[in-house]
């Protein structure tokens, strides 16, 4: 029987201890848990796959603020949600009324279309590092794998490698 643990748990289960890091597999089994590179591009890979979905629901007007109520929330139907997003949808509707009556269109791209920007712990350095790029222009470097690489409890050493990357 293999004991399913979560991340962000220590590694240790029945008096065996095995390695963390990027394999963060579901299993607790010396013989599963090897590292495995093909898994981090594989990784690489499908979340580029899922960025590129969610750009294009966001770009196509998927999240269109005149169309709140025509969203698919049959999970919701039967939830305390259900009543509190009818609310939320009804106030929205309200003030997309509202300013129309100002003058201001609800044709504009704002009202159509959704920023979103991603975050996630800078804990792989030789990661981190294949995706930085030197802008040629103002000899900054930037970190490309992320809108916005932050510091964790495994990576907050305060004279650590994590902190000296992210410091610029």
């Amino acid at each position: 029987q293999a004991k399913i643990c979560r991340h962000g748990e220590n590694r240790r289960c029945r008096a065996a201890e095995l390695p963390g890091g990027y394999d963060q597999r579901f299993y607790f089994i010396r013989d599963v848990r090897v590292p495995d590179p093909n898994r981090m591009i594989q990784c690489y890979q499908q979340s580029t796959a899922t960025l590129n979905m969610l750009r294009a629901l966001a770009q196509g007007g998927y999240v269109d603020l005149c169309r709140v109520h025509e969203f698919s929330l049959e999970f919701t139907r039967s939830s305390d949600q259900a009543k509190r997003y009818a609310d939320i949808a009804e106030r929205i509707e309200g003030a997309l009324a509202f300013m129309e009556a100002c003058g201001v269109s609800s044709d504009n791209a704002e009202f159509r279309q959704a920023e979103f920007f991603f975050s996630h712990e800078a804990l792989l350095l030789p990661y981190e590092e294949s995706l930085t790029r030197l802008d040629q222009q103002t000899g900054q470097y930037y970190a490309t794998s992320s809108h916005m690489l932050w510091v964790g409890d495994r990576t907050r050493t305060v004279d650590g490698a994590h902190i000296e990357f992210l410091r610029g």
